[in-house]
Formats: structure tokens, C-alpha cells, sequence
């Protein structure tokens, strides 16, 4: 596991989570907004193991990310 995590990917999280407080919601939501706007995803699966999980994820579904958010997020994945 140790092998998987890289500075890279930390740094990219890190860009990734001030996109996320820049739209004041929670990284879940930014990466199940993210997730749900991709032309080839037809619908996404989550876990959740209490009642509030779930509704935080629904919350995902409502979240309009804009085309410059998009193209940020995408920048900061490649």
C-alpha cells in the first residue's frame, strides 16, 4: 500500500480538496458529482453503512459542476 501512495497523488488530493472547500462541499460529493457528469458512467455504486451516508451521497446527484470546474478537475487528474 505504502507503494501506491506517492507525493504525486497526495498533492493532487490535496488540489483537489481546495476545489472542494472553493465549492463549499465535501470531497465525496466533488468526486460523485465528478463521477455522475462522465459521459460513459450510466450510474455509480456507493457504499454507506449509516442513514446519513446515504443522504450525503444524494446530495452528489443535485451538484452542478460547472465546465471550468470540469476542465480544473481534469487538469489536476492528468
Amino acid at each position: 500500500m505504502k507503494k501506491a501512495i506517492t507525493e504525486e497523488k497526495i498533492e493532487k488530493v490535496r488540489q483537489l480538496s481546495r476545489v472542494a472547500a472553493e465549492l463549499n462541499i465535501s470531497m465525496g460529493n466533488l468526486a460523485l458529482a465528478w463521477i455522475l457528469r462522465q459521459p460513459n458512467v450510466a450510474s455509480a455504486l456507493v457504499g454507506a453503512s449509516r442513514p446519513q451516508q446515504v443522504e450525503e451521497n444524494v446530495k452528489a446527484s443535485g451538484i452542478e459542476l460547472s465546465e471550468d470546474i470540469l476542465k480544473k478537475i481534469e487538469e489536476i487528474l492528468n
